[in-house]
Order: C-alpha cells, then sequence, then structure tokens
C-alpha cells in the first residue's frame, strides 16, 4: 500500500496519542502511589484494586479519590524543597486541552488541539492551541518524570 504523507501524519499522531496518554496515565499513578506512601499506606496493595469489581467498596485514599491531576500535582510538590518543585504546568495544560477541546488537522494531516473559552455574548476565545506534533517528546519527558517521582518515592533504580 502506498501511504500518503497526509495519512503518515495521521498515523502518526495517533501512536503518538497513544503513547502521551499511556505515559500521562503512568505518571499520575506515579503521583498517586508517592501521595499514598507518604500518608503511611504501603504501596504494595495498590494491585489488589485490579481485582475489584463493580459494586465493591474500599477506603478511600490518595489511589481511589478523586483528586485532579493538578491537585496530585501540588500535593507532591508541597512535599519537595523549593529547588525539587516539578513545573507540572505543560502537561496540565496539555492534558486539559485534550480533554477539553478539539483536535483538528489540516489538509496536510498536521494535528492541533484548540481549547475555547466559555462563551460571552456567543463568542468564544481561543484559550489554548497546539500543535501536536509534540506528543511523542511530551511523552518521552513524562516518563522521566514518573521514573523521578518513583525514585523519590523509594523505588529502586533498575
Amino acid at each position: 500500500m502506498n501511504e500518503s504523507k497526509e495519512y503518515s501524519a495521521v498515523i502518526d499522531y495517533i501512536y503518538s496519542l497513544g503513547y502521551f496518554w499511556q505515559s500521562f496515565n503512568a505518571l499520575e499513578l506515579h503521583l498517586r502511589i508517592y501521595l499514598n506512601k507518604k500518608n503511611g499506606n504501603n504501596s504494595s496493595h495498590v494491585f489488589k484494586y485490579t481485582n475489584m469489581s463493580i459494586g465493591d467498596e474500599c477506603d478511600e485514599n490518595a489511589i481511589t479519590d478523586y483528586k485532579t491531576f493538578s491537585n496530585l500535582c501540588d500535593l507532591f510538590n508541597g512535599y519537595q524543597s523549593k529547588e525539587q518543585k516539578i513545573d507540572f504546568k505543560e502537561i496540565i495544560d496539555l492534558r486539559d486541552a485534550l480533554a477539553h477541546g478539539r483536535v483538528l488537522g489540516d489538509k496536510d494531516g498536521n494535528m492541533v488541539v484548540i481549547k475555547y473559552s466559555l462563551p460571552k455574548e456567543n463568542k468564544v476565545t481561543v484559550k489554548y492551541k497546539r500543535d501536536l506534533n509534540i506528543l511523542r517528546g511530551m511523552a518521552e519527558k513524562i516518563s522521566q518524570l514518573g521514573m523521578e517521582i518513583s525514585l523519590k518515592g523509594g523505588a529502586k533504580k533498575l
């Protein structure tokens, strides 16, 4: 099959988006495990949640609570010295735009995400716009942050 440049760009976006989401989900879990441990809980019980069924009840903790990613980042940074704090803003903004914005492609298959404001007098303002060719690089950055957080939480280096 002879793939067009546009088709290849869209396929690359799809794989990069999957890589980003996987890395983002792992980062959130690393934050939750770190916070769970800081709250005096053993992190080894985290895996029991995969065996739960719909309707099962469990204790609320850093793994199960409804804190947003932004809240988790703030709580994590609260345990860090000024020099060790991590600036999560770029990740928070991109994740928020992907969740609440619009992903659009141009005629060449290049993808962008645009997030709009709430309407005022039937008008919206562009609040965020980002070319999504950065997803793969962001996923790698997020994976590195996840490892850093895991090591701060006491994980052993491989």
